[in-house]
């Protein structure tokens, strides 16, 4: 059939409608307010010379949303027979209905155009293309076939709703068809051309109207937000100036607790920021009042200790009534400000201070008030600042005593005590028995004479009782032996003979000088404090000399005890001081000694 002879056949014949029924593949939506022209988007494209118009309503769906996609093709000139068309919709778009209205090629000239079924049905893919074809009559052209006549143009409306949980976004659609003398598919995806997207829903947000408050009071700020489902934050301001942080929105409402200084009115507007599937929006202002907070009188009550000691931090407290008093409290001594201001916290004001002057001290602490509070002043406190005291000092004592002892002759005791600067008196005891008379502690030394009456071990102990500023203390025992002399027997006296002083690791001397019988046989053990030093040593002539080295420093008190022979009594000389001190390189050496001679008996 010529171009011609099938527009004079189409001419004899009214233009059929062919419909297709709802595919049923998803329920209507809430009906979305009526589009209109502003809200579609269209893209025509060619090929050869055919045109192909698609336009979708609306252009910006909503989720649950209804879009109707229009088609429309033409073609001029030479005759052009499609053979299907397929539809690509956007992401989230669940197929409806197709319709459509075409002109078709037969099968017969007076079967044209009468209507009906597709020669096929139409088919929807995973991706969610839609195809519709005519090949149901043939593959061909003319009176045998019932092929899409684009000639007399092709009117085809694919209906979708939107997804309820469409992702919001921009979306793409296209389109394909095969027409019968091109052997090829004429496509276009996406249509780049078109503006399509899955919109959020319109949200508005408003701000109730609010009641004054004073100055320094909380406001509870609240927001509005519709839909009541919609989600997101709220963002409060004060005069355009953001309150606190975004609150979560909850059932459609949002409240931010906010306290207020300044006086005077307010414009109060929230912003709402969607999220999901939902737009932000901005409320309009709402004017908040907020007046001048009235002066309240205060009270002040300082809390202080009576005394102090110089130089010792004490805490003074001041109290504050009404007890959410704001402001700051200046202690005072005598009229003159101590420290900083301290601000007060928990209805109080605290400071710690250290007087430096003795005597009763006058204390007050002066309030001075925040916004809304008067000031107020304490009255005052008395503190007396006493001297600090010196703590005492602990001392130790320790005794010297010859290890023997004849009854009848005398022997020193002494006591020494550590620290020498000590001051007191030394009471020395013999089995628990007071020795003579209390001995001044001089130079860290106290010592008596003192003549055993009775032979026996006496267990010595030296008793310290401190002067000011020291503390007593008593020494570790001493044990001396007394022995009574025998009948006739020849009393000695024991002199020794030391050094002032030695160094350490250099020898030196000590003689012991016996007196009082003409023969005077025996020997002497040389002691450094109550400890031998040496071995007993042959006494020649009326002496005994022991050559000795130090091997360490110190003050020592050295003694020698003669033990006495057939007819001769034993003696303990008196104790001798000598310093030891280290060794000095650097001088000479040498060792001293000092020998005193034997008198002859009866001198």
């Amino acid at each position: 059939m010529t171009r011609s002879s099938l527009r004079s056949a189409v001419s004899r014949v009214l233009v059929g409608a062919v419909a297709v029924a709802t595919l049923g593949l998803g329920q209507a939506a809430l009906a979305p307010a009526t589009a209109s022209a502003a809200e579609s988007s269209s893209q025509t494209v060619s090929t050869s010379n055919i045109t192909a118009t698609k336009t979708v309503t609306p252009a910006a769906a909503l989720p649950g949303q209804t879009v109707e996609v229009k088609v429309r093709l033409e073609a001029s000139g030479t005759d052009r027979y499609m053979q299907d068309f397929t539809d690509y919709a956007p992401a989230d778009y669940v197929l409806q209905s197709v319709t459509a209205r075409v002109w078709r090629s037969g099968p017969g000239l007076g079967d044209w155009n009468k209507g009906g079924q597709y020669d096929g049905t139409p088919t929807l893919d995973a991706s969610g293309a839609v195809a519709v074809n005519w090949r149901g009559g043939g593959n061909c052209a003319g009176g045998g076939c019932r092929l899409v006549l684009l000639d007399k143009g092709a009117d085809l409306t694919f209906v979708y709703k939107v997804r309820d949980d469409a992702s919001i976004g921009p979306r793409e659609a296209g389109m394909s068809f095969h027409v019968y003398s091109f052997n090829t598919e004429q496509s276009w995806r996406p249509l780049n051309k078109l503006s399509l997207s899955v919109a959020p829903f319109a949200t508005t947000t408003t701000v109730p109207s609010l009641s004054p408050v004073t100055e320094g009071e909380t406001a509870t700020l609240k927001a509005g937000v519709a839909p009541a489902a919609a989600t997101g934050t709220v963002q409060f301001r004060d005069g355009g100036v953001n309150i606190g942080v975004p609150v979560p929105v909850s059932n459609g409402q949002a409240q931010l607790p906010h306290t207020f200084e300044a006086v005077g009115d307010h414009d109060i507007s929230a912003v709402f920021t969607g999220t999901g599937q939902y737009a932000g929006s901005t409320s309009g202002t709402t004017k908040l009042q907020v007046t001048e907070r009235p002066t309240l009188a205060t009270t002040t009550t300082l809390q202080a200790p009576s005394s102090a000691v110089q130089g010792t931090p004490v805490t003074m407290t001041a109290w504050l009534d009404p007890a959410h008093a704001v402001g700051s409290v200046q202690f005072k001594e005598n009229g003159a400000p101590i420290g900083a201001p301290v601000p007060v916290s928990g209805a109080a004001a605290q400071l710690s201070h250290a007087f430096t002057q003795l005597g009763s001290r006058s204390i007050t602490a002066e309030f001075t008030g925040g916004k809304g509070f008067a000031n107020s002043t304490s009255t005052s406190r008395a503190i007396f600042v006493s001297a600090p005291v010196t703590p005492d000092v602990a001392t130790a004592t320790s005794l010297t005593v010859p290890p023997t002892a004849q009854t009848g002759q005398p022997v020193t005791l002494t006591a020494h005590l550590d620290p020498a600067a000590a001051v007191g008196t030394v009471r020395f005891r013999d089995n628990g028995a007071d020795i003579g008379d209390p001995v001044p502690v001089s130079g860290g030394v106290a010592s008596l004479q003192h003549i055993f009456a009775t032979s026996g071990a006496h267990d010595v102990v030296a008793v310290f009782t401190a002067g000011a500023g020291f503390l007593g203390s008593t020494s570790a025992g001493r044990t001396v032996v007394v022995t009574d002399p025998a009948p006739g027997d020849v009393a000695s006296t024991t002199t020794l003979t030391v050094p002032a002083t030695a160094s350490v690791g250099q020898s030196i001397q000590l003689t012991a000088q016996i007196s009082g019988a003409e023969t005077l046989p025996g020997s002497v053990q040389f002691y450094d404090g109550a400890t031998p030093i040496g071995t007993p040593q042959a006494v020649s002539g009326g002496t005994a000399v022991l050559t000795y080295t130090f091997p360490t420093p110190g003050a020592r008190e050295l003694t020698a005890v003669y033990s006495g022979g057939p007819g001769v009594v034993g003696s303990s000389s008196d104790p001798q001081p000598i310093q030891v001190t280290e060794t000095d390189t650097g001088g000479p050496g040498g060792t001293g000694s000092l020998l005193v001679g034997i008198p002859p008996a009866g001198s």
